[in-house]
């Protein structure tokens, strides 16, 4: 059984906040999964409770253990850079609701909305990961 060894009364209200207001919800599930762990849920728990593999839920404490807040953050990737903004993608989810069956009209709208093009195939993409 693997748990995080305790946390000071700052760090619970740390990571509570974060839990409760931090804009990314990697980070939010992160802070969760301590705070569960320092009540003593095991790893299977944690990963029944978020809903992801418990190899992340070690990983994260792991990673807690080594490096405790700044370990929290995702680490930079490789690769380009998302073309739409957490906002614009909201507006590109209820296009797509609004024209399920157009992607062409979707992609159309959100060029007027945003001044960004983009391509039926990456709006299909996103519609994928609704549902």
């Amino acid at each position: 059984m693997k748990y995080v060894s305790p946390l000071s009364e700052d760090e619970i209200e740390t990571l509570k906040d974060i839990m409760k207001n931090d804009v990314s919800s990697r980070m939010r599930s992160r802070a969760h999964s301590i705070l569960l762990s320092s009540k003593d849920f095991a790893i299977n728990e944690i990963s029944d409770i978020l809903e992801v593999n418990r190899r992340t839920v070690s990983s994260w404490l792991d990673s807690w253990e080594q490096s405790r807040f700044t370990g929290l953050p995702d680490k930079p990737r490789s690769g380009r850079p998302a073309k739409l903004t957490e906002q614009e993608k909201e507006i590109a989810k209820k296009l797509i609701g609004e024209h399920p069956q157009s992607f062409r009209t979707v992609a159309e709208k959100l060029a007027q909305k945003t001044g960004k093009n983009i391509s039926t195939k990456t709006l299909k993409r996103l519609a994928g990961s609704l549902g």
